[in-house]
């Protein structure tokens, strides 16, 4: 159950025995998520200050920030030992994953305080192009794997007045895009600009 408490909240999870193993990695998988996107995000929010884009397209940068080293990030963190008995990710955050925050800080000091839109497209289709063999689905604005598990790593981030479908995309990883039904002018324009040619269309079956 969920319990709200002096301004914390607090999930306790009680299993059988024999399940306590697999819920223990469930839950490391999900605080792995957490660690990688929802506090890298609010860490280069607060430190990086850049001119030249407007605050979608700074919302772009920072996912491609994000997504360029998620995977490690999610191992640095999972091959902690951790006890869920009374673990509070804020506290480990602060005083147990220091080497995780100066590797962020590190990053920060190489973002420049200007981005031109052309130097913006440069620089997050370069990320896109690191990443390799992963095909992002895209239908009726909802952004999906290739084995059609829903990608919400947005959900982390909150929602942009526009571009979300993009954000998402860029967040979780993908190197490619297939679309399928209508999207929005802005999330149009991005993937254009971010993805160009690998960007593939299927056409809705008809009857």
């Amino acid at each position: 159950f969920v319990e709200q408490k002096h301004g914390r909240v607090g999930l306790y999870v009680a299993v059988k025995e024999e399940y306590s193993n697999v819920c223990a990695q469930l839950l490391l998988d999900k605080l792995a998520d957490v660690i990688s996107v929802n506090y890298k995000y609010a860490y280069f929010k607060r430190y990086i200050r850049t001119t030249g884009i407007d605050e979608t397209e700074y919302e772009m940068l920072i996912a491609s920030l994000i997504s360029a080293d998620l995977d490690e990030d999610r191992q640095y963190f999972l091959k902690q030992k951790i006890d869920l008995t009374g673990f509070t990710i804020d506290g480990y955050f602060n005083f147990r994953l220091r080497s995780l925050k100066e590797k962020w800080t590190e990053i920060i000091t190489y973002i420049p305080t200007y981005f031109s839109r052309e130097k913006l497209v440069e620089f997050i289709s370069y990320i896109i192009s690191e990443k390799t063999g992963r095909r992002a689905l895209i239908y009726d604005g909802k952004v999906y794997d290739s084995h059609y598990n829903r990608m919400l790593k947005g959900n982390l981030v909150g929602v942009l007045p526009n571009g979300n479908v993009t954000r998402e995309v860029i967040l979780s990883g993908f190197s490619e895009v297939e679309l399928r039904g209508n999207l929005s002018e802005t999330d149009k324009k991005y993937l254009i600009s971010f993805f160009g040619e690998k960007i593939f269309f299927k056409k809705n079956k008809t009857t």
